[in-house]
């Protein structure tokens, strides 16, 4: 208690909001609560859900009924994760207690909901009924109530047409996208961006503006780096696209160093690398689970010394978006290009516009990329590489967006690009640009392939 106290006071100091881990659908088998369910005359039986014989009816993650003492309890995941019994009024009661306490005692600032499409389950479902998705509505307005800055993201591991029902209609703040994942580590994989760019358009239509988790992994799939075959620029590719892309990011933790890790879960779960002497910088003793054995090449601190490096990457990612607000809160403009290799998108707040080019290809391509309508001055605008401060020229149509600009990217190449705002002259005017009398002296004129100005 101390110890988190004293982390939550940290935390809060350097302006770092802290979430929690808050499991509402099951408790432990060794749950005080559930010991006491199992006396058939407790006042705790009602909290699970107990049946005299075996139901049978069907459950999405396999057998869901298992026997104690001849009667059978449902636990959705295992026999030693059994659900609560969100039909008794006491189990949502406890459970605002409980989030009152870690939101007003505690002072964090929300709550990561575990498993939210399992709360309520009938003789043919288990999953996003209609009264799951009404009560988290309900725990969102008593959370606000509390907290009103509080906010609680749902792990909704399905469809974007349904997870996004747990967001609208004042539902959770935001869910994790669990297509998206899939759609970008697919793209990558594959080398066609066709599906991501469609998912992204999904998204923008299906969620209240903004409010949806990204992320290229989790704690319980197979980690990125080994979905993506261990290709570091694969994997640099998937950071820039989340990273820049609309919604809240989440890094699981090793990915900005790219470990590696394929299930079962602990194969997924193991010790950060933050060193490459005994213990990985992790501990002292023995971990609960072997480091891999890359740690010592493949740590944050030798990466922290490798401009190149993964962690490299993810430290100019991660300021490139605390530091350009269109990417925080920018809205969404797909762009179009001559092939399906790549995945290219504008992200606009007030006048700040910011293009994201990526070639998701096996090979180098060519590419034009044409967009309409972004309100832009027609002209000739400079785009500046805020990666490699690199600097070119895109020319905006009468109608404010733009047609024909090519690019060229090696395989899995990338570009993120700040359009200025402010017309400028070409290159090629200013190449033909000629002053008279040189030196100036007093009175002189300039004269470029398209005006003369005489000052």
């Amino acid at each position: 208690n101390q110890l988190f106290q004293q982390f939550l006071a940290e935390a809060h100091e350097r302006g770092i909001k802290v979430i929690i881990d808050l499991v509402m659908n099951h408790t432990s088998e060794q749950h005080p609560w559930f010991i006491a369910s199992k006396n058939p005359s407790s006042d705790y039986r009602d909290w699970y859900i107990w049946e005299d014989t075996n139901p049978g009816s069907p459950n999405p993650l396999g057998n869901a009924w298992h026997n104690y003492n001849g009667d059978y309890y449902y636990g959705a995941f295992w026999s030693g994760m059994p659900d609560l019994n969100f039909n008794n009024p006491d189990v949502p009661e406890a459970f605002e207690d409980i989030a009152e306490f870690w939101l007003t005692d505690m002072n964090v600032d929300g709550f990561r909901l575990d498993a939210v499409k399992y709360l309520y389950e009938n003789a043919t479902s288990g999953e996003n009924l209609p009264e799951t998705i009404a009560y988290w509505q309900e725990f969102r307005n008593y959370y606000k109530s509390v907290k009103p800055d509080a906010f609680a993201v749902g792990e909704a591991w399905t469809l974007t047409s349904i997870s996004s029902q747990y967001v609208n209609n004042n539902g959770l703040d935001y869910v994790f996208e669990f297509e998206t994942m899939d759609a970008i580590n697919n793209a990558l994989n594959s080398g066609n961006a066709q599906d991501l760019s469609e998912q992204l358009v999904t998204d923008m239509q299906s969620y209240p503006f903004l409010q949806f988790g990204t992320m290229i992994g989790n704690h319980d799939t197979d980690r990125v780096m080994s979905v993506l075959g261990n290709d570091i620029n694969k994997a640099k590719a998937a950071a820039v696209i989340y990273l820049t892309m609309p919604g809240i990011p989440y890094i699981y933790y090793g990915e900005e160093i790219g470990m590696t890790g394929v299930k079962p879960d602990p194969n997924i779960r193991t010790p950060m690398q933050w060193t490459g002497v005994g213990g990985a910088g992790f501990t002292t003793g023995a971990p609960w689970q072997a480091i891999n054995t890359d740690y010592t090449i493949k740590n944050v601190e030798a990466q922290q010394a490798n401009p190149s490096s993964m962690w490299s990457v993810y430290r100019q990612l991660v300021a490139l978006r605390n530091n350009e607000e269109a990417l925080r809160r920018g809205n969404y403009f797909p762009v179009t290009a001559t092939t399906d290799n790549i995945f290219a998108f504008v992200r606009q707040y007030n006048d700040q516009n910011i293009l994201v080019v990526l070639n998701v290809g096996h090979s180098a391509q060519e590419a034009q990329l044409s967009a309409g309508h972004l309100g832009l001055a027609p002209g000739n605008h400079i785009i500046y590489e805020l990666l490699d401060g690199s600097q070119s020229e895109l020319t905006a149509n009468a109608a404010g967006g733009f047609e024909g600009l090519t690019f060229t990217l090696p395989a899995k190449g990338y570009r993120v690009y700040k359009i200025s705002s402010e017309l400028s002259t070409t290159p090629q005017e200013m190449a033909q640009a000629v002053l008279y009398p040189n030196p100036a002296n007093g009175n002189f004129s300039i004269t470029t392939a398209t005006e003369n100005i005489t000052i």
